[in-house]
């Protein structure tokens, strides 16, 4: 039966609709496409010392601007994943083999990276997983909430080789650049790959 076919009434269309969406890499790339843009329309504020009332963009914006770009990062990710032939979503929920696929589940970008060097073979170095595990702290703290969810978030994140609040450590222009350069490496590596912004 399609999809369209079936009575929006019917509680098997929701979990249809969902897997629908959740693996078809279209979604993913236009939802990491909308998350650059806020990125950089906040980044540009923060570079000219924006401020709004008493509301000034500091560092806890910075935060929030690289919580933005992680998700972006791990939504296109997760397209290139789809373009693989996986599925990320069945039944509504978490695909069973989804596994393999390591950091998916919960944000670590690192891990994602490790996944898509090794099996698609996407050139990620040492200093691109370094800035890729500060990207998964400013998505799963510091780009969200004032405190961790527990007082030992920081030093639980698996493997990774933070010891601190590391988004805070942001190394400027240099980090910059190699934030860009990890999207020309998806980009270049992936050609079907609808993200075509430079942010």
């Amino acid at each position: 039966m399609d999809l369209f076919d079936l009575d929006p009434e019917d509680p098997e269309f929701e979990i249809r609709i969902h897997d629908f969406a959740g693996n078809n890499s279209y979604f993913w790339e236009r939802q990491a496409d909308t998350l650059l843009l806020s990125a950089q329309i906040l980044n540009k504020h923060l570079s000219s010392d924006f401020e709004v009332k008493e509301m000034h963009y500091d560092a806890g914006s910075l935060h929030t601007m690289l919580m933005l770009r992680g998700f972006a990062v791990e939504c296109l990710f997760k397209a290139i994943y789809i373009h693989q032939g996986k599925r990320l979503f069945e039944d509504g929920q978490w695909a069973t083999d989804i596994g393999d696929f390591q950091g998916a589940k919960d944000h670590r970008l690192h891990k994602m990276a490790q996944y898509l060097r090794n099996k698609v073979g996407i050139a990620f170095d040492r200093q691109d997983i370094r800035l890729l595990e500060m990207l998964c702290y400013a998505v799963v703290v510091t780009g969200r909430y004032p405190v961790p969810d527990r007082y030992d978030r920081p030093h639980k994140l698996d493997s990774m080789t933070l010891e601190t609040d590391e988004s805070a450590g942001w190394q400027g222009q240099e980090d910059e650049a190699r934030f860009h350069r990890i999207l020309r490496k998806i980009k270049s590596h992936h050609g079907p790959l609808r993200y075509h912004g430079e942010y």
